[in-house]
């Protein structure tokens, strides 16, 4: 990987994390937040990504699969615990990204993992992230909810421009 004809900048280097198993398979989470109709965030869908039995990675194109939380967890009090704790990270995820890029974001994708410490971390974020997740049967609902907050959230936007407008005229 390191030859002398690359420049070690152009690579990007992360810890390894041990993400919690179920079935000897790595598992990780996406957790979609959407901003709604009143400009607030919230958590619209989470999904389960589950890696192939010799696989790093829970990509479904590196064979890994798209599972529910209840599919993953059926005992109800660690489903709770698991989805506070995912359903937290994001949407303070969510407030510190816009703050930072102060610029108005709808919708994020987030890859969050769990260590075998119960941490939380954070892979990757995306403004407009990939809806793979939404091809499993039990959470196609959830991607016309994403749309949907989507639009409610452009009719937010477009209902303050116009109030602002209308109040520099008045």
């Amino acid at each position: 990987i390191f030859s002398q004809q690359k420049k070690l900048n152009s690579y990007i280097i992360q810890q390894g994390i041990r993400l919690i198993e179920i079935n000897g398979r790595k598992v990780d989470f996406r957790v979609h937040t959407n901003k709604n109709e009143e400009g607030n965030w919230q958590v619209s869908a989470i999904a389960a990504k589950i890696a192939e039995k010799t696989s790093v990675t829970t990509h479904i194109h590196s064979g890994g699969t798209v599972k529910t939380i209840e599919e993953i967890f059926p005992d109800q009090s660690v489903r709770g615990h698991i989805l506070r704790q995912l359903c937290d990270a994001a949407l303070t995820l969510s407030r510190c990204l816009e703050e930072q890029l102060q610029m108005n974001i709808g919708e994020i994708g987030f890859d969050l993992g769990i260590d075998r410490q119960h941490r939380i971390w954070m892979f990757e974020a995306n403004s407009k992230p990939g809806r793979s997740i939404f091809t499993h049967p039990k959470l196609k609902q959830y991607d016309e909810l994403t749309a949907m907050l989507s639009l409610a959230y452009a009719v937010y936007l477009s209902k303050k421009t116009t109030d602002k407008r209308e109040a520099l005229f008045t």
